[in-house]
């Protein structure tokens, strides 16, 4: 009956129960339920050919040999030293030792798991199960006795610091759970759920309104997004930082400085209203088959910024010329007043010029980094879904354009840092605009369309490297979400495709 569960999962299915033994050699068989020999169906499972569900009472069962003979090791290892023999003698046991490996590895369904067995079970395919005093004393274990209580006490004190003695796979593991029967399996996950607001969402740190396991694609969706979006942050604010910088240190070359007024205008209502309203983007409809970048400091984050902050430097350099190239400009000279003060400094067309320039690359970072040409970073909706950053930046457009091509007016000649400017200036800082935001936009596709190529070469090399029969880490092959008893699932570390979550 358990066999048949998997059964339906594409190729033969082998059921390993707690009474499993040997039966008549065979081959591996696509379609149906196959007889084989105990290795003949380790070799099947592990070569893919042939699916695998394991009971609640062979769980056990593996779970206390595997127990009984990693303490049974320690010990004699531990009264070898103790003797001076040398060399403990490894005890021998009547379950395969390799089975467990593969079960934690490949199968696919577990069947009428008992709590414990849940939590040990989610401990396993994570980091692992600490081994120390009674723990280790599962029912079945050999050795019951108080020998194994003892060796199991000898151990714990000698392990300094304890490690887990029954090592997982290390996979990042999530539990969905419905009952008070899921109590340690969720508080054992790295991310628990809970269907319902019973018992089991005291032990959850999340809680799904909806009883079904799609709260898990929600949350591995939101995720994504929240950290997609703090990378998002983190690079508008590092080139919004160099772009002052930059116009600073170009002024200051001048004899000139910026205005309180320039740096209202900047600080609050360009780079505080931006940044405040990126995080309203909401997940992408789908998950992505790559992952978001774990680290600030990774090529997906600084490549974009880089590029970001040499195209702001060049276009900042370019309207300088812009303005030097016009006729009727005369150079600001610091010797005729030494005494600078802020509002005749923010009178002086090089401030202006510079002032323009600034705020229409700090609207420019937003628009490059929410727009996401490249399709590098596919975890967050379209910037057209994000209707108060769509309006905010909408406005300040008409801002800055009211700015460089409107007349004088009361409001321009009240506030310090709008400058007058020639109308060939204008237009010539209008086209560099443009430019500007072409290049950043080209520059930002660029630096995704490099950081999905490393994904696709780091793909490609591991497939090489399988070609040419390099040896590969041993991991679980990509799974579908398990069905476990009363509607409760499992999830491990799989690859991210249509049908399967991580």
């Amino acid at each position: 009956t358990d066999a048949r569960m998997a059964a339906g999962m594409g190729s033969a299915a082998l059921g390993f129960g707690a009474g499993a033994g040997t039966g008549a050699a065979g081959t591996c068989a696509s379609g149906g339920d196959v007889a084989l020999s105990a290795a003949d169906a380790m070799r099947c499972v592990a070569e893919g050919s042939a699916q695998m569900a394991c009971t609640g009472r062979a769980f056990a069962k593996l779970l206390a040999a595997q127990r009984a003979h990693v303490l049974a090791t320690a010990g004699a290892m531990l009264l070898a030293t103790s003797e001076g023999s040398g060399r403990g003698r490894t005890p021998a046991s009547d379950v395969p030792l390799d089975l467990f490996q593969l079960v934690l590895s490949n199968c696919k369904v577990y069947a009428r798991m008992s709590p414990d067995d849940k939590r040990d079970l989610v401990e396993l395919l994570g980091p692992g199960i600490q081994c120390g005093g009674d723990d280790c004393n599962g029912p079945g274990a050999a050795g019951g006795g108080g020998g194994t209580k003892a060796i199991a006490r000898a151990v714990a004190e000698v392990a300094a610091p304890p490690e887990p003695t029954l090592r997982g796979l290390g996979h990042h593991v999530g539990f969905c759970g419905d009952g008070a029967n899921d109590l340690g399996a969720l508080k054992s996950a790295l991310v628990g759920v809970s269907l319902c607001d019973a018992e089991a969402s005291i032990a959850a740190p999340l809680t799904s309104t909806h009883p079904s396991v799609r709260c898990v694609v929600d949350v591995v969706s939101e995720g994504r997004c929240a950290l997609v979006t703090s990378l998002v942050i983190f690079k508008y604010t590092m080139v919004y930082a160099f772009v002052q910088v930059l116009a600073l240190a170009l002024l200051y070359s001048l004899g000139l400085i910026v205005g309180n007024y320039q740096y209202l205008l900047q600080d609050m209502f360009h780079t505080t209203l931006l940044a405040s309203l990126m995080g309203l983007t909401r997940p992408a409809a789908s998950l992505a088959p790559q992952r978001p970048p774990s680290q600030v400091l990774s090529s997906a984050v600084i490549l974009p910024v880089v590029g970001q902050l040499l195209v702001m430097m060049l276009f900042q350099v370019l309207a300088l010329e812009a303005l030097r190239s016009q006729p009727s400009f005369v150079p600001f000279d610091p010797n005729s007043n030494p005494a600078l003060d802020v509002p005749t400094s923010e009178r002086q067309v090089e401030t202006g010029v510079l002032f323009i320039i600034t705020c229409w690359q700090l609207i420019i970072a937003a628009l490059t980094f929410n727009l996401n040409l490249g399709g590098g970073q596919p975890f967050r909706r379209p910037l057209w879904t994000n209707h108060w950053l769509l309006a905010a930046m909408v406005s300040l457009c008409v801002f800055n354009l009211y700015v460089l091509w409107a007349p004088e007016d009361p409001f321009k000649a009240a506030v310090p840092a709008v400058v007058e400017l020639p109308l060939a200036l204008r237009a010539e800082l209008f086209v560099l605009v443009l430019v500007n935001t072409a290049a950043s936009l080209l520059v930002d596709a660029a630096a995704n369309a490099t950081f999905r190529s490393a994904h696709l070469w780091g793909g490609c090399r591991a497939w090489l490297a399988g070609l040419v029969g390099r040896p590969r880490p041993t991991a679980s092959p990509p799974v579908a979400p398990a069905a476990a008893q009363e509607g409760t699932r499992l999830l491990s570390g799989v690859p991210v495709s249509s049908s399967s979550m991580q």
